[in-house]
């Protein structure tokens, strides 16, 4: 199972690294991973000034990525179709920058922010516990007799 995995994976970043461009015209997204990943392996991408995306790409690039409309789109796109080659360097600079968002970079920092709220919660519980402790003892309220 896992190997057809490992296997799947490469094959989809080998295809990710065969392209040039990414382009999204999403109305709704939260994170944008499948942007991250097209990124991370080479494709330049252009994106709507909205949503996750202009907190993904550093602003230093927000203008040759970002577009606000249907037309600046077309317009953006048709200049890299013709000149790809004027964004080799970005392309680069944008891939390392999407590198942070690696499964093999966040996955350690995930376990430890699980762990250290999985030891909160435990704590939490414990002091609740204890705190309550008392009131086990005492038995139910006593509730006042009927008249």
């Amino acid at each position: 199972m896992f190997s057809t995995a490992a296997r799947f994976q490469k094959k989809y970043q080998d295809w990710l690294k065969q392209g040039v461009i990414v382009v999204s015209t999403a109305i709704q997204e939260n994170f944008g991973i499948s942007i991250v990943e097209a990124v991370r392996y080479g494709c330049y991408p252009l994106l709507p000034n909205n949503l996750s995306y202009p907190e993904l790409i550093p602003i230093e690039h927000h203008d040759d990525c970002l577009y606000r409309s249907q037309e600046k789109l077309e317009e953006k796109l048709s200049f890299l179709l013709r000149k790809p080659e004027k964004f080799a360097e970005k392309r680069e600079d944008l891939a390392s920058h999407m590198e942070r968002y690696s499964w093999e970079l966040v996955i350690d920092k995930y376990d430890e922010k699980i762990e250290q709220l999985a030891a909160v919660s435990t704590v939490e519980i414990e002091m609740q516990l204890a705190s309550l402790g008392s009131l086990w003892f005492q038995g139910p309220p006593k509730l006042p007799s009927p008249p």
